[in-house]
């Protein structure tokens, strides 16, 4: 079989199996995109991005994340009444402490200027501006019962104290 090029009287007619010999004989690069870059090229690129990629972030600060972005306490004091625990969408358990047991601040359980955790409970509603009672209130407690049962006495809620000081 013979193979006709358009210009086949300008040059020789080629069989099939010199074609593909011919073929095998050019060095074509494995992959060629666009403008001849090869796959070495394309891996070389991709090394020299990596290396890149890691050593751009500062040796003293982390790299940032999106989560550096986030601030869970916008709306959490003043009168935004928002809690600052984490949920999923439409979930069932938003788990977040209580620092406030009364008035209109403590529609959501939490608000940012207390220093007082009264306990942590499954469920909140934020910005509703009216609270939600008949939570189940826990407060995770070490030592002895005497000061919560003393509380109890004085018709107090056993509290445990924080503060904001060593928050980044």
């Amino acid at each position: 079989m013979k193979v006709h090029t358009p210009n086949s009287k300008f040059q020789p007619t080629l069989t099939a199996s010199a074609v593909a010999e011919r073929r095998r004989n050019t060095q074509q690069p494995v992959l060629s995109l666009s403008k001849g870059l090869t796959s070495g090229g394309v891996r070389l690129l991709m090394m020299i991005t990596l290396i890149i990629l890691i050593f751009s972030c500062e040796r003293d600060k982390a790299c940032l994340t999106p989560a550096n972005y986030v601030n869970p306490f916008i709306g959490t004091g003043g009168h935004g009444h928002t809690y600052p625990g984490a949920m999923v969408p439409f979930g069932m358990v938003q788990l977040s402490p209580d620092t406030r047991k009364d008035n209109w601040d403590a529609c959501s359980g939490y608000h940012y200027s207390d220093s007082t955790i009264f306990g942590f409970s499954h469920t909140h509603l934020s910005g509703t501006g009216v609270g939600d009672y008949g939570d189940i209130r826990l407060l995770p407690w070490s030592g002895g019962l005497d000061p919560v049962i003393e509380k109890y006495k004085a018709g107090e809620l056993p509290y445990a104290g924080f503060s904001h000081e060593d928050e980044e």
